[in-house]
């Protein structure tokens, strides 16, 4: 019986991110109201409906107008309590439309970015999908049009796709192209592109001594300390009960960056990445990249370089085949 790993469809591989110039003024600045961000879904096409549902998402309190399935594991039936000061939303517009290619819903799509300034929004437009306002002096996030045919379940994907990766980037909040397990109380996170085995070696770790916290897409910001990982954001490819809990803590420190590659080499291998090579892979894994103005790469392009300061980032090459992934868990779990 063969044990090879079965190949994930291929989908076109996500173009390296160029680097932007540093800019050395402060990008971090924390909101002095010490309270927590909202980000408010307005979906139901009429402005001004009462809140109908409260979820916690990325450590922050998201209320929207309709209720979205995607999001249940995560609903709270009460507004959240303050927490520590969180860094200022980023609320400056696009200074030109941006364009993005990428595999969306089942699908290669276009999405694109134009902003509006009259309005004070930015419109988020995905093919065959529907039309999106972002409005970031409120934090508001409302649905303009919606694809005749589309179902809930499409619909909602494509929601938590760029249209609530943006919302959250306001907050100085990063997505990331990331499974990660939780060992010894700080979380590993494994990246790379699709098919690279990210979902395969965070489900043998939750089947062997480790917790899965994330399966495909991780929130991440900067904390006192370090990195944080923000486990509570809806994993579409998990079923409810395996999505993590809404009760357990919503914040724990990353431990270590693990960007895997695959290898011909017998044996698996950890290879530290020097700081270049590691920021340039980090900013490669990040969600919705080429929609980021360039305030938000700036204050993303800080974020990465902080991360990197306090966590170490190491390739991790081995072959696809299951008899692999034990010696590979050991070395994960080495950290």
């Amino acid at each position: 019986m063969s044990t090879t790993i079965p190949p994930a469809p291929r989908h076109r591989p996500r173009q390296a991110a160029q680097l932007p110039l540093l800019d050395r003024s402060p990008v971090a600045l924390q909101d002095p109201t010490n309270r927590r961000h909202r980000i408010h879904l307005e979906l139901g096409h009429t402005p001004g409906l009462p809140v109908a549902a409260r979820y916690h998402i990325a450590d922050l309190e998201v209320t929207s107008d309709t209720s979205v399935e995607a999001f249940a594991p995560l609903r709270t039936p009460d507004t959240l309590p303050s927490g520590e000061p969180l860094p200022a939303a980023l609320t400056a517009l696009a200074a030109a439309p941006l364009t993005a290619h990428g595999w969306l819903c089942g699908a290669e799509r276009e999405v694109t970015l134009h902003p509006d300034p009259e309005r004070g929004q930015e419109q988020i437009t995905i093919a065959q999908i529907g039309r999106f306002a972002l409005l970031p002096e409120t934090s508001t996030l409302r649905c303009l049009e919606r694809a005749d045919g589309i179902t809930q379940s499409l619909f909602e994907e494509a929601l938590l796709g760029p249209p609530l990766t943006l919302a959250l980037a306001r907050q100085q909040c990063w997505c990331l192209h990331a499974a990660a397990l939780l060992h010894h109380g700080a979380a590993l996170l494994l990246l790379g592109d699709s098919g690279r085995g990210k979902s395969t070696l965070a489900d043998y770790g939750n089947r062997h001594g480790m917790e899965r916290i994330s399966d495909d897409i991780l929130p991440v910001r900067l904390g006192d300390a370090g990195g944080l990982a923000l486990p509570h954001f809806p994993q579409l490819k998990l079923s409810a009960a395996a999505n993590y809990p809404r009760q357990r803590r919503s914040q724990i420190p990353i431990r270590a960056l693990f960007f895997l590659t695959a290898s011909s080499e017998p044996e698996p291998y950890l290879t530290p990445l020097s700081p270049p090579l590691a920021l340039q892979q980090l900013l490669n894994q990040s969600v919705a990249l080429r929609l980021l103005n360039p305030i938000l790469r700036k204050a993303q392009l800080h974020f990465a370089a902080q991360l990197l300061r306090h966590t170490p980032a190491y390739a991790l090459g081995y072959r696809h085949d299951f008899r692999c992934l034990p010696e590979v868990l050991r070395r994960v779990g080495g950290f």
